[in-house]
């Protein structure tokens, strides 16, 4: 994930940027819903170019028949004190 601030290292964590397993596929297609925590390493680069990168690595290989969510805490905050505000949500 890119982010526009600089962060506060201490909330770029697992507690803070999370990955579930929300559903799985069938051979053809059908989705029935799950709600499985995914282990993820969380790892944030703060570059002199100003570029501001948190990278979320799960622990095993994420199976293609199913549907994860990626959430970002509104507790995330910047280096300023500044939280995020509202939590971020994405599905894939």
């Amino acid at each position: 994930m890119r982010f526009s601030r600089p962060l506060d290292p201490r909330t770029a964590d697992a507690a803070h940027f999370s990955v579930r397993k929300v559903g799985s596929l069938d051979g053809v297609g059908n989705e029935t819903p799950v709600d499985e925590p995914v282990a993820v390493g969380v790892f944030l680069a703060q570059r002199r170019t100003g570029e501001i990168l948190v990278e979320i690595t799960p622990w095993q290989n994420p199976d293609p028949q199913s549907r994860y969510e990626l959430r970002v805490e509104a507790d995330v905050l910047g280096l300023d004190g500044t939280p995020l505000g509202t939590p971020f949500v994405s599905r894939f």
